[in-house]
């Protein structure tokens, strides 16, 4: 005698492919800012305001926007 699997109920699909692109719009703003403040501590122009800790040590600022920035885009995917 022969038996029949039930047929398993199917999850409806749906496309995830937009969560990336979402994702990378909520990096967009700080990133635009993380730039900016690069281009300040290179030796740019003031384009956002001072602060006096980045000034005194600006290696660990530029250390972390690199590696914030990366870490977001990167983690989007």
């Amino acid at each position: 005698m022969t038996t029949q699997a039930a047929p398993r109920p199917t999850l409806p699909t749906r496309s995830a492919g937009w969560v990336p692109f979402a994702l990378v719009a909520l990096v967009l703003i700080p990133a635009i800012a993380g730039c900016l403040r690069l281009v300040e501590l290179g030796g740019g122009p003031q384009l956002i305001p001072a602060d006096a800790r980045m000034a005194a040590s600006p290696v660990p600022v530029i250390v972390h926007i690199v590696c914030a920035e990366g870490y977001a885009l990167v983690g989007a995917f």
